[in-house]
C-alpha cells in the first residue's frame, strides 16, 4: 500500500512513511497527453498493467534511467517452467518486482514490490498478513532497504508515480 521505509543505519531500520496521508493526485499534463487512455485508475485493475504503465511512465518521464521490471511472480500461460529455472538462478525469492538504478540523495536505488491494485499487504493492526510469498518480500525489501535501497509495496499507479517524481527529484 505504498509503503516505503529507509534505513537508519545499515543496521537499523526507520519506521514505515506512509504515502497516501501527504500525496495529492495532481496530474502532470505531459503524462495525460502520453497516456490519456491511463487517466481513470479503473484502467489499472491488475498487478500486469500496473507493471506496464509505470515501466511506460519511466520510459517516458526518465528516459535516461536504467530499470527492470520482473513479471517472473505473474504466472502467464506456458512461461511457469521458464519461471521456475528462473527463480533457481537466485540467490533468494521475494525480490521486489520493479527496481531503478539511480542514485538519489542518500539511496542507490529505488524498489518496489506491486500489488494489484487495492490489495493492501498489511492487516488493519499494520502487521503484514500471514502469507509466507509476502514474508520473502518483505524480508527481501527489509534486506534492501538495510543496504541503501528506498523500497516497499506499491498498489497505486498515482502515488508510485509520486513516489518515483519524489525520488527522483531528491526529495525524500
Amino acid at each position: 500500500m505504498g509503503q516505503f521505509r529507509k534505513a537508519k543505519d545499515s543496521r537499523e531500520v526507520k519506521a514505515t512513511l506512509e504515502f497516501y496521508d501527504d500525496l495529492t493526485r495532481e496530474s502532470d499534463g505531459t503524462w495525460q497527453r502520453a497516456f490519456g487512455h491511463m487517466k481513470r485508475r479503473a484502467n489499472l485493475d491488475s498487478e500486469a498493467r500496473l507493471h506496464k504503465h509505470l515501466a511506460q511512465y519511466l520510459k517516458m518521464k526518465y528516459p535516461g534511467v536504467r530499470f527492470t521490471s520482473n513479471m517472473e511472480g505473474e504466472r502467464l500461460a506456458g512461461a511457469y517452467v521458464q519461471g521456475q529455472r528462473v527463480s533457481n538462478l537466485r540467490s533468494h525469492r521475494g525480490i521486489p518486482d520493479m527496481m531503478i538504478f539511480k542514485r538519489s540523495g542518500d539511496y542507490v536505488g529505488l524498489a518496489i514490490e506491486l500489488k494489484k491494485p487495492g490489495y493492501n499487504p498489511y492487516r488493519k493492526d499494520g502487521k503484514l498478513k500471514a502469507d509466507e510469498h509476502l514474508r520473502e518480500q518483505k524480508d527481501y525489501i527489509d534486506y534492501l532497504i538495510v543496504e541503501g535501497w528506498y523500497a516497499g509495496f506499491g498498489n497505486d499507479f498515482e502515488v508510485l508515480k509520486k513516489v518515483i517524481d519524489n525520488y527522483m527529484n531528491s526529495k525524500f
